[in-house]
């Protein structure tokens, strides 16, 4: 494995370790609390940008537009789609 996959993994893990220590007891007051929210979404911003960094798996159809695919196929299987509700843009 390549050094700079190594260390986005490391970055992954403990995006998640600290995600995971926050004192989150359940979504209410999860929803009720800024600095909560915005310290999670950091921490997925992080895992984010770490994921990015990891080497292209041969054979593998990404998600979300990576290397051109096309993105309303899910993992490679044309019989699953996504498609945003019809309440979102």
């Amino acid at each position: 494995m390549k050094a700079r996959d190594q260390e986005a993994l490391k970055d992954i893990v403990a995006g998640i370790d600290r995600a995971l220590g926050f004192p989150i007891t359940d979504f209410d007051s999860f929803e009720q609390t800024d600095y909560l929210q915005d310290a999670l979404i950091r921490c997925l911003e992080v895992m984010g940008e770490a994921v990015k960094r990891l080497s292209p798996l041969p054979g593998v159809n990404y998600v979300g537009g990576r290397q051109g695919h096309d993105t309303t196929t899910v993992f490679g299987d044309p019989s699953r789609t996504h498609s945003a509700p019809a309440d979102r843009p």
